[in-house]
């Protein structure tokens, strides 16, 4: 919660509208704004005309892009590499070491 207020002694001219606000972008990276609340607030203590504005911001966090980009890759290559180790007959000793060596150089890549 961010709290921006005035606090004075006297009467002030400046009159806080929190309805005035509006907030176009919608989308931050990978995360989206789901509600915005503003609110007038008035804050006890020495100030008798302490006003000011609460702004909540509501965020969500979207996980799908995180899955397809770092995750299913990550498992493909996992699983070609242990289906290579079960080839078996004569010159798939060189297919195999190949594959090894290409899948563990492309994983440590994604990882960089």
């Amino acid at each position: 919660e961010l709290v921006i207020g005035l606090a004075s002694q006297k009467q002030t001219p400046v009159e806080l509208m929190p309805n005035e606000v509006t907030i176009d972008d919608r989308d931050f990276e990978n995360y989206n704004l789901n509600e915005a609340i503003l609110r007038l607030k008035h804050i006890p203590g020495e100030m008798k005309n302490a006003t000011a504005i609460s702004v909540e911001l509501r965020f969500s966090y979207s996980i799908l892009p995180m899955v397809l980009t770092v995750y299913t890759p990550i498992i493909v290559l996992n699983i070609i590499n242990q289906y290579t180790n079960y080839l078996v007959g004569p010159g798939m000793f060189e297919i195999i070491l190949t594959m090894n060596a290409t899948i563990l150089l492309t994983l440590s890549s994604l990882f960089i």
